[in-house]
């Protein structure tokens, strides 16, 4: 709700919603696409430096049927020591955006077993887009 509200929080809401999504892959990654939408989602933040360009091309990639995704197997530890309670502590929207951040990297380093699969999917989407 907050990131909703607020322009500065809202600036990360896609963080949010991957980490989470990534951070409970039983419930909200069960299809390849989605997935790949949330694991393209932090490599497309963390090793893209978040390029608007990039973003749009992941856009157009995600919205067709990409033959190259698969299903992916779990991380054992998704869970790590941050999660959405941490950033709901945090009362200013600069330190709303810095722990979403620092959630988001979190997560995205339990999936580190994926990233080289993750970049592959950025890559055939900046080329076939």
């Amino acid at each position: 709700m907050r990131e909703m509200s607020d322009r500065a929080r809202f600036a990360v809401h896609r963080l949010t919603v991957d980490a989470y999504a990534l951070q409970h892959p039983g419930e909200y990654c069960r299809s390849a696409k989605t997935l790949a939408t949330h694991l393209t989602g932090l490599c497309w933040f963390f090793a893209y430096d978040a390029d608007p360009a990039v973003a749009a091309s992941l856009k157009k990639w995600l919205s067709g049927s990409p033959a190259s995704i698969s299903l992916l197997p779990a991380p054992k530890n998704v869970k790590g020591t941050l999660s959405i309670s941490d950033i709901h502590r945090a009362e200013k929207p600069e330190d709303h955006v810095e722990s979403v951040k620092k959630w988001a990297k979190e997560v995205w380093d339990a999936w580190a077993e994926h990233h080289d699969q993750a970049g592959r999917w950025v890559e055939e989407a900046k080329n076939t887009v």
